[in-house]
C-alpha cells in the first residue's frame, strides 16, 4: 500500500523494525529527465513521504537508494531537504554514489546509497568492493555480460526468441566480455553481443542482478518496468548482508548456524529452575571506525543534538 495508507492504518500500532529501506521513485531526479512530466510533483512528494515512515519506525538503520542524478547542482535542495529529514529525526547519516559493477553488477549502473543510524546506534560503513576490473586488488573481475547471460538456455522463462525484436541489418557486435550500460525501464542502449536482436526479459533480468530462477508476475510491459525499476539484487545481497554482520557485530551475536536435521540443542545443564532454554552464542565483536573515502559524504547526528553538520573530508557545513 502507499506510504500514507500505511501510516493511517498502522496508527494505532507500536512497531518496531531493524532495518528499512526505501526506494523512492527517481524518474524526476534522473540525469535523464529532461522535460516536465504530470508526474513531477507525485514524485518529489514522495521522497519527503520517507520522513513520516522512518518516523512511525523508528528503524535501527535506514537505507535509501535513488538516482546519482539528485547529487548534481539543480537537485541540491532535494538531497538537502532529504539529509535534513534524517538528521531532523536524530539520524546519522552517510551517503555514497556507488558504482553497483563494484558489488558484482554486470552494469555500468551509478546509484546514490544512504545510510543512517538511529540515535544510538552506531553508523555503518559501506560494505567495500567486491569486484573490480580485470580482478585487481585480489577482488573477483566485474561480472560482464557474457557471465550474467551465459547461463541462459532456449526455453527458459521469459527467454521467448519468438517475440524479442530481430535487426536486420544486422547492428555492430558488441564485445560480451564487458559491462552491459544501464538497463532502464525501456531496456538498455546495448543489445545481443552478436548485433542480430534485443535482449529477452530474462536476459535483461539477468543483467538487472536477478537470479535466473526469479519469478516476474504482469505482462511483458509491467515486466520491463519491474526489470528496469529495481535495486539490482545481486548488489542488494551484499549491501544487507554487510549491514546484517554489523548489527549482529554491535549485538555482540555469532550468525545463526542452523544445526543438522533443524536438531535443537537444548542446554539444561547449569543450575537453573526455570523451564529448559536456549544457549545463546554471542561475539565479542569490537566495532572500528571506517575509513573514509573523498567521495563518501557524512553526517555525524549523536542522540543528544539534533543540529547536523555536513562534511566531506574536513569541510563542514552547518544544514541548520
Amino acid at each position: 500500500m502507499s506510504v500514507d495508507e500505511f501510516i493511517r492504518d498502522t496508527k494505532d500500532r507500536l512497531m518496531r523494525v531493524d532495518m528499512l529501506h526505501l526506494s523512492p521513485p527517481c524518474q524526476y531526479f534522473s540525469p535523464a529527465h529532461t522535460r516536465e512530466s504530470v508526474h513531477d510533483e507525485t514524485n518529489i512528494f514522495a521522497l519527503f513521504g520517507c520522513r513520516e515512515l522512518i518516523n512511525k519506525l523508528r528503524p535501527r538503520l535506514v537505507t535509501l537508494e535513488q538516482t546519482f542524478g539528485i547529487t548534481h547542482e539543480r537537485h541540491h535542495q532535494y538531497l538537502r531537504g532529504l539529509i535534513g529529514d534524517y538528521t531532523q529525526l536524530g539520524y546519522s547519516v552517510r551517503w555514497k554514489v556507488v558504482r553497483l559493477c563494484t558489488w558484482g553488477l554486470a552494469q555500468d549502473r551509478k546509484r546514490l546509497i544512504i545510510l543512517a543510524a538511529a540515535p544510538g546506534e552506531k553508523l555503518p560503513p559501506f560494505p567495500k568492493p567486491t569486484h573490480s576490473e580485470n580482478g585487481t586488488g585480489g577482488l573477483q573481475p566485474f561480472t560482464t555480460i557474457r557471465k550474467a547471460i551465459g547461463s541462459i538456455r532456449a526455453g527458459d522463462d521469459l527467454h521467448n526468441l519468438d517475440t524479442v525484436k530481430y535487426y536486420r541489418p544486422r547492428r555492430a557486435p558488441l564485445d560480451p566480455d564487458r559491462l552491459a550500460g544501464t538497463i532502464t525501464t525501456g531496456g538498455s542502449e546495448v543489445y545481443y553481443p552478436d548485433g542480430t536482436r534485443d535482449f529477452t526479459l530474462r536476459e535483461y533480468a539477468c543483467i538487472q542482478g536477478f537470479p535466473k530462477c526469479h519469478k516476474f508476475i504482469g505482462t511483458k510491459t509491467s515486466i520491463r518496468r519491474q526489470i528496469g525499476n529495481a535495486f539490482p539484487s545481486n548488489t542488494v545481497r551484499v549491501l544487507y548482508r554487510h549491514l546484517e554482520d554489523w548489527l549482529l557485530q554491535q549485538d555482540r551475536m555469532a550468525r545463526y548456524q542452523p544445526i543438522a536435521d533443524n536438531i535443537l540443542i537444548v542446554d539444561d545443564s547449569d543450575n537453573d529452575n526455570s523451564d529448559e532454554y536456549l544457549r545463546w552464542q554471542t561475539s565479542p565483536g569490537v566495532s572500528s571506525s571506517p575509513e573514509m573515502d573523498e567521495d563518501i559524504m557524512e553526517i555525524d547526528c549523536p542522540q543528544e543534538r539534533h543540529q547536523g553538520t555536513f562534511h566531506r573530508r574536513g569541510h563542514f557545513i552547518d544544514l541548520t
